[in-house]
């Protein structure tokens, strides 16, 4: 039984806090992997996806030890494997969004790659008939949102006091950020209410674990075998790329569970809303670790006000 009470929205801003750091972790590990590659020799992609839904299966076996072992599999309805099917397709698309945005951008930009997915949830919201016309909440919320993107890559370094330099940069680099987080908008709109469904016909473990093993382990782990990214590895320094990825594992697979919980307390649109909150720690810690490269990029300040006002953005939109 879902609780939407004062008390239930405290809980979830709680849980997903919790998720949005152990993410921003998550987003700074990757992308300090990513560094040790270079044009020659970048660092494989796909491993990072497979130890990603490795991470997220743990998740499977804490739900078996909870729910009595390996007959709990046999209870669950058959609605649940049919949604999981479809989930999971979609989290293939995902995972190859969110990783490729990290590769093309930095840290900091790169994070803010699910920013647009409340925005395309009002429009097709409206189109497949869930909803009427957008609330004067979501249309602010949009404005928001496409605001802090405008703050976002506000750079004086790059473009001075040209007005026009945000929005010049977005399209230049379109490829890079634009298109990938496009595609997360459409993918994920689509993958959140189905995630939900998932952990309400399981719970808060197997749920996301299975769907997440499946889409970003299992799969892309018969990509990494046949594109001989395993075999990559070994050029890269064993004892950091192996620190790194237990970290993005852990981290990954933990926040899941988190971000699940959530979902017994409020609505998807919300929790997904709030898990903006990774943006901003990813802001920080990204200017903190990876220093020279932010700073030839963008500007810690607009990159921490852009992250804020889009964030206040999709949260509006998820109340709304």
């Amino acid at each position: 039984m879902e609780a939407k009470s004062g008390g239930g929205i405290m809980i979830s801003v709680g849980l997903v806090m919790v998720y949005a750091v152990l993410m921003s972790f998550w987003w700074t590990c990757m992308r300090l992997l990513m560094n040790m590659g270079g044009k020659e020799n970048p660092f494989p992609n796909n491993i990072i996806r497979v130890v990603s839904g490795l991470g997220a299966g743990l998740l499977i076996i804490w739900s078996l030890v909870r729910q009595g072992g390996i007959g709990y599999v046999w209870t669950l309805k058959p609605q649940f494997w049919g949604i999981l099917a479809i989930d999971a397709t979609l989290n293939v698309a995902i995972a190859y969004c969110f990783v490729k945005a990290m590769q093309k951008s930095v840290a900091s930009i790169a994070v803010h790659v699910t920013l647009l997915a409340p925005v395309v949830a009002i429009f097709s919201s409206l189109l497949y008939g869930v909803d009427g016309l957008p609330s004067p909440l979501s249309v602010l919320g949009l404005l928001l949102i496409l605001f802090g993107l405008y703050i976002l890559h506000f750079s004086p370094k790059k473009y001075g006091r040209n007005l026009a330099g945000p929005i010049v940069d977005i399209w230049r680099q379109r490829g890079n950020w634009l298109v990938f987080a496009i595609g997360i908008a459409i993918f994920g709109g689509c993958a959140v209410p189905l995630d939900k469904r998932m952990v309400l016909l399981s719970d808060n473990a197997f749920g996301p674990g299975i769907n997440i093993l499946l889409s970003w382990g299992i799969t892309y782990a018969i990509m990494a075998y046949r594109s001989g990214d395993f075999y990559a590895l070994k050029f890269f320094p064993a004892k950091k790329v192996a620190l790194g990825l237990i970290v993005i594992g852990l981290t990954f697979g933990i926040a899941q569970a988190f971000q699940a919980q959530a979902y017994y307390y409020q609505h998807a649109a919300i929790v997904t809303s709030l898990k903006r909150l990774d943006a901003p720690f990813t802001v920080l810690w990204a200017f903190l670790l990876l220093r020279d490269e932010e700073a030839a990029e963008g500007s810690f300040t607009f990159r921490i006000l852009g992250s804020l006002t889009a964030l206040g953005g999709a949260v509006l939109i998820g109340l709304s």
